[in-house]
């Protein structure tokens, strides 16, 4: 139940989990989402990334097929809401996460510059990348996960508070009162 309709959709399109990322040296465009996922099912879409333009788009083919290169990618860092990877790629393309895309919560930084994300391959996040090397950063930033870290340290520190103010009114003595004001604060 925690699954948005977007994902039900690309789950429901896509047979197989895509990597954490991938890098496609050419582009598909279409013009909806239903068309997107086509082209991902046909021989050629499998190996492009496939970008929704504006409605009425006509199918479009940008190739960049280079004669056995490919990018090489390694993730160097990750949290749970970032991701940095190490990407070195012998032509422009399209460096894809394997994570849903979710409008105005992930964003890229190539080099420590922000730069736009597009959904790509139906719902998944993606940066376009000149050939290079490059260090690709995704961030997922949400209101929810803000607020509960606030939320989080607010009451902690009234929670603190208040077994301080405690064991100051019941005088605790020696280790215990220390172990307890210790355990609350981590």
């Amino acid at each position: 139940g925690l699954k948005s309709q977007e994902v039900v959709k690309f789950e429901k399109f896509v047979s197989k989990n895509p990597p954490l990322a991938e890098f496609f040296s050419c582009e598909i465009k279409v013009g909806t989402q239903d068309l997107a996922y086509q082209m991902l099912g046909s021989q050629i879409g499998q190996h492009c990334a496939v970008l929704e333009e504006r409605e009425g788009t006509r199918a479009s083919i940008i190739p960049n097929f280079p004669e056995k290169k490919r990018a090489k990618i390694s993730l160097s860092f990750n949290t749970f809401n970032r991701y940095d990877f190490s990407v070195s790629a012998p032509v422009s393309g399209w460096l894809v996460l394997g994570a849903p895309f979710s409008e105005g919560k992930w964003t890229a930084q190539v080099d420590q510059t922000n730069t736009a994300t597009r959904k790509v391959n139906g719902n998944l996040v993606g940066v376009n990348l000149g050939p290079g090397t490059y260090l690709v950063s995704f961030i997922f930033n949400s209101r929810a996960t803000v607020y509960g870290f606030l939320c989080s340290g607010i009451f902690g520190i009234v929670l603190a508070f208040l077994v301080i103010r405690q064991g100051f009114r019941e005088r605790w003595s020696g280790i215990g009162s220390k172990s307890i004001i210790i355990a609350v604060l981590v």
